[in-house]
């Protein structure tokens, strides 16, 4: 039941909405709405919102599978089924979670957007819910099949090199994960298949 859709506009917003009601009802259902041009700064209104997860036992499996070594202490949110582990750290109370889901969809909407007039964000009302970035990734390829150079908000000068150099990184960064992504569907298709 996730999407993420466009709406025809004159502007760039991006609604998003979750929905974690299953495994913690201090998150359950939230939504969040944020526009380039019309709203509160992005660093107050969305750059702020930390990472989550929706129970203790997603953050241990993370730990155990080696993730989260970086991470400091306050970077990460954690619910519990019925609360959060440490409420006063909450930055949003009402909707912390889907800003930062705001802000990870912006991030792969310019990190996969096309060099050249394609390198910002696509103008329109990005409409999300439970986004991913494989979903998101899949989005803006074929949200370029079918746009122009004025469907974008320009985001990067790529008549600068140094920012053309960084927009070919990141579309070296979107092929690899491609790859990983066909090899892990590959070895899910011959995990089912020897079943």
């Amino acid at each position: 039941d996730a999407f993420i859709s466009l709406v025809p506009d004159d502007t760039m917003r991006v609604t998003v909405g979750l929905d974690h009601t299953a495994e913690s009802q201090a998150i359950g259902k939230q939504w969040f709405s944020w526009g380039v041009f019309d709203d509160v700064p992005y660093r107050f209104a969305v750059a702020d919102a930390r990472e989550y997860v929706p129970q203790r036992a997603c953050l241990d499996a993370a730990r155990e599978a080696g993730g989260l070594r970086g991470a400091v202490d306050g970077s990460l949110l954690v619910a519990g089924p019925d609360a959060w582990m440490d409420e006063a750290r909450l930055r949003h109370t009402e909707d912390e979670p889907a800003r930062h889901a705001v802000a990870d969809l912006i991030g792969d909407l310019a990190l996969h957007a096309a060099p050249g007039g394609f390198s910002g964000l696509p103008v329109g009302h990005v409409v999300a819910y439970k986004p991913t970035h494989a979903l998101a990734a899949a989005f803006v390829r074929a949200l370029r099949e079918v746009a122009n150079e004025d469907d974008w908000v320009p985001i990067i000068d790529t008549s600068n090199q140094a920012n053309s150099d960084m927009l070919d990184a990141q579309n070296d960064v979107l092929d690899a994960e491609d790859d990983m992504l066909d090899a892990q569907g590959d070895d899910k298709e011959a995990d089912e298949h020897e079943q």
